[in-house]
This record gives structure tokens, C-alpha cells and sequence, in this order.
């Protein structure tokens, strides 16, 4: 998507049929919308904006099976919306300006990375399996994480509220990491 305020709408993809099936999505540099529905890709997803300052982009992913990789990367304000997938690794990255709303609904993956912008963010992370890591950072700016009935059962999960004003609600705590003999919970600056 180049200059112009798209809007890009797939429903039913289906990409399995050779081994390098990936699927890679450039956002432009004006208000655009992308919306991936009911996929099932052999490989990764990866919608970016690179690391310029963009547009104010909305993205959602819904409901697909990605062997690999579903990572998304934006600049400018964003709206960046993850709902029901199965995937291996699911990397947010909401770049370093604008505030932006980050959404994780209802997703299984063994590793989860997300970083928001340093401007005042909004995060709602809630019924997410992690079987592996995360790492959750907020960066600057005065940010607010509604964090609830997810499952762990992983060896790492940190969220960084970063600094100004953090405020989270339902977010774990030490004693939560009761999944086996190893594991560590650590939640740091939030009020």
C-alpha cells in the first residue's frame, strides 16, 4: 500500500502449497486499514510500516493458524487488533511514537514479544496460552494494561510498564507462577 488511505480486507487465505509460503504486507504512508480474517499460512504473517514515522494505521489479524511468525510492525498511531490465532511466535511492535491501542484476545503462542510506542498506550491482553515467554513493554508515556485469564506455562513472563504513570488491572503476580518447578513472573513499574 503506497500513498493514499487504504483498505486491504482478506478473508479465507490460504497459503500452504510450497514451503516458503509466507505472507508480507507493507502498510503505507497514510491512514490505511488491514484486515486478515480466517488465514492459514504455512510460514509467517508479517505486516510492517518500517521504521519510518507512518500513518495512522488500524490492523487486525482474526482467527488464523501461522506455523511461524505473526509480526507486526507500525509507526505513527496504531490500532493493532489480535484475535484467535495459533501461532509459534506473535511479535508486536507499535513503534516509538504515537499512542496506540493494542489488543490480544483469545491467541496460543510460544512466545509472545510486544512493544508499544513511549506515548500514552492502551494494552488489553485476556484469555491468551503462553507456553513459552513474554515479554510486554509499555515504554514511556502514562499507560494502562487490562491483563486478565490468561494462562502461563511458560519459563518467562515480564511486563515493563516503563516509565510515567502505569496502570494495569488483574496483572499476575510471584505467586501466580505455580506451573512446575521452574518459571518467573516479574511485573515492574506500574502503580
Amino acid at each position: 500500500m503506497y500513498e493514499g488511505d487504504d483498505v486491504v480486507d482478506i478473508r479465507s487465505l490460504y497459503l500452504r502449497s510450497s514451503s516458503h509460503a509466507d505472507l508480507y504486507v507493507e502498510v503505507g504512508t497514510d491512514d490505511d486499514v488491514f484486515s486478515l480474517e480466517n488465514g492459514n499460512v504455512r510460514r509467517d504473517v508479517i505486516i510492517t510500516d518500517r521504521d519510518i514515522p507512518r500513518g495512522n494505521d488500524k490492523i487486525t489479524v482474526q482467527e488464523c493458524l501461522v506455523d511461524r511468525f505473526l509480526d507486526i510492525n507500525t509507526q505513527g498511531i496504531a490500532d493493532v487488533r489480535v484475535i484467535y490465532n495459533d501461532c509459534k511466535y506473535i511479535w508486536i511492535d507499535s513503534g516509538h511514537w504515537g499512542r496506540d491501542f493494542v489488543s490480544l484476545v483469545g491467541n496460543e503462542a510460544i512466545q509472545f514479544l510486544i512493544d508499544t510506542s513511549n506515548e500514552n498506550d492502551e494494552v488489553v491482553f485476556i484469555g491468551n496460552l503462553i507456553s513459552s515467554n513474554m515479554t510486554l513493554n509499555l515504554h514511556n508515556g502514562n499507560d494502562s494494561l487490562q491483563y486478565s485469564i490468561n494462562e502461563f506455562w511458560g519459563y518467562s513472563l515480564r511486563i515493563d510498564g516503563g516509565a510515567g504513570t502505569d496502570t494495569g488491572s488483574g496483572l499476575p503476580q510471584s505467586r501466580s507462577a505455580i506451573f512446575g518447578l521452574f518459571g518467573v513472573i516479574r511485573v515492574i513499574n506500574f502503580e
